[in-house]
């Protein structure tokens, strides 16, 4: 995947990766209240011990993390895979997810949110 953003400074680039993350925020808020995962609770900008999440759920045990992609094709393509890590410490569970995937396809991390509760 070849994606080319054309930036003319350091400041447009950090402009840019701040608005997308903002946007994917509340595309990410608006899903989670439209779905039956809204009965989990899951509230926004939550710090638990040293972590901050952009989403966290008590009744989970499970944070998200929402990352701008980075401008480099290579990083561009590993950042597009969400991952869950596990937090033994505080038994909790962290879904990381890019922006970029977020704006592309919210649907899939809702569905992918739905099997990590059943589960």
């Amino acid at each position: 995947m070849s994606t080319t953003i054309p930036f003319t400074t350091t400041k447009h680039k950090i402009k840019y990766a701040l608005n997308s993350l903002s946007e994917a925020s509340v595309k990410l808020e608006n899903r989670i209240k439209a779905s039956e995962l809204a009965d989990f609770d899951i509230k926004k900008n939550s710090e638990i011990d040293i972590f901050n999440f952009d989403f966290f759920s008590e009744k989970l045990k499970l944070g998200i993390q929402l990352g701008s992609f980075s401008f480099t094709n290579d990083d561009l393509e590993s950042n597009e895979e969400m991952k869950l890590v596990h937090i033994p410490k505080l038994g909790l569970q962290v879904l990381k997810v890019s922006d970029y995937q977020v704006l592309i396809d919210s649907d899939q991390i809702i569905r992918y949110l739905k099997l990590v509760v059943n589960n």
